[in-house]
């Protein structure tokens, strides 16, 4: 049993530094949009 929950804690911890990259990666792009006379390439719209 505690090798399957080794397994998850992996996975879990994973999962948890994927979601604060991403969180990051869409902070930067709020702020990006909010700057006037900037364009972000990959959004389309500014």
């Amino acid at each position: 049993m505690a090798d399957k929950m080794g397994s998850w804690h992996v996975r879990q911890f994973r999962f948890l530094i994927l979601g604060a990259v991403f969180y990051v990666l869409w902070h930067v792009t709020e702020m990006a949009l909010r700057t006037p006379d900037f364009t972000v390439p990959y959004i389309g719209h500014s």
